[in-house]
C-alpha cells in the first residue's frame, strides 16, 4: 500500500510509551485526499525526506527542537491513519472521550489481565464463541486478545460484550458521543452511569474523578 505524508502540530496521543503531546507525523493511504484548512497542518508529502525538505513546520521544528524533528521522522513514531470519523468542521471532543474510545475499541492488558474492547476488530479479537445476541446487534462472546507487546493471542477470562459487528470506528464515534451526552446516573453507584445510543443500544458509561473511563453495550 502507498502512503502520502502529513505533519501536525500541537497533536496527543493516547499512547503513553509514544511521544509526547506536540508536533508529530502521520502516513495515510492514497487513496484518500485529506487538505487542512488550518496552518497547524502541512500535507500531503510524498514521501519522509519530501516533507523534510518542503515543510514549513518541520523547518520551524528544526530550529525550536531539533530533537524532536528527528524523532518523529523515526517509523515507530509515524502513526498510520486506518479510520476516518467524519464531524461537523467546528465539532471537538476533550481527551477522555478519546481515551474511552481507544479503550472500548483496542483495548489494553493491564496486570496481566485483559481490559475494554467491545468493539470488533479481526486484528485484535478472535471471537472463539458468541453466547447472547439481542435484536440490536449486541452479543456476548468469549473471545481471545491479541497482545501485540508479546505478539500472542490471550484468552480474556471473563466474556466481553460486543457493538454490532457491522459498525465502523465512525459508527461508533457518534453513538458514544450521543450517549455521553444523554447519560444518567445509576442509583446506587458512585461511578456508574446509565444511557441509550441513538440507535436504540443500552450503554453502561463509568467516569471516575470527573473523567470518562470506559463504555460498554449491555445485552
Amino acid at each position: 500500500m502507498e502512503f502520502q505524508y502529513y505533519i501536525h502540530e500541537d497533536t496527543f496521543s493516547t499512547n503513553k510509551q509514544g511521544l509526547k503531546v506536540g508536533t508529530t507525523i502521520s502516513k495515510v493511504p492514497t487513496i484518500y485526499q485529506i487538505k487542512y484548512s488550518e496552518d497547524k497542518d502541512d500535507g500531503p508529502f510524498k514521501d519522509i525526506p519530501s516533507l523534510r525538505k518542503e515543510s514549513k513546520i518541520f523547518q520551524q521544528l528544526l530550529i525550536t527542537n531539533p530533537k524532536r524533528a528527528q524523532q518523529i521522522c523515526l517509523e515507530k513514531n509515524i502513526h498510520e491513519v486506518k479510520n476516518f470519523i467524519i464531524t461537523d468542521e467546528n465539532k471537538s471532543v476533550s481527551p477522555d472521550f478519546i481515551e474511552l474510545l481507544e479503550h472500548c475499541s483496542k483495548g489494553k492488558i493491564k496486570n496481566g489481565l485483559i481490559t475494554g474492547i467491545h468493539f470488533y476488530d479481526k486484528e485484535v479479537v478472535k471471537i472463539k464463541k458468541i453466547l447472547k445476541k439481542n435484536k440490536f446487534g449486541v452479543f456476548e462472546a468469549k473471545i481471545e486478545y491479541y497482545d501485540s507487546e508479546m505478539n500472542r493471542w490471550t484468552r480474556k477470562e471473563k466474556p466481553s460484550t460486543f457493538f454490532p459487528s457491522t459498525w465502523t470506528y465512525n459508527q461508533l464515534f457518534h453513538e458514544c458521543l450521543f450517549a455521553v451526552k444523554n447519560k444518567n446516573k445509576k442509583f446506587g453507584t458512585l461511578n456508574v452511569y446509565r444511557s441509550k445510543m441513538e440507535s436504540g443500544i443500552k450503554v453502561e458509561i463509568i467516569i471516575k474523578n470527573g473523567l470518562l473511563k470506559s463504555i460498554y453495550p449491555l445485552i
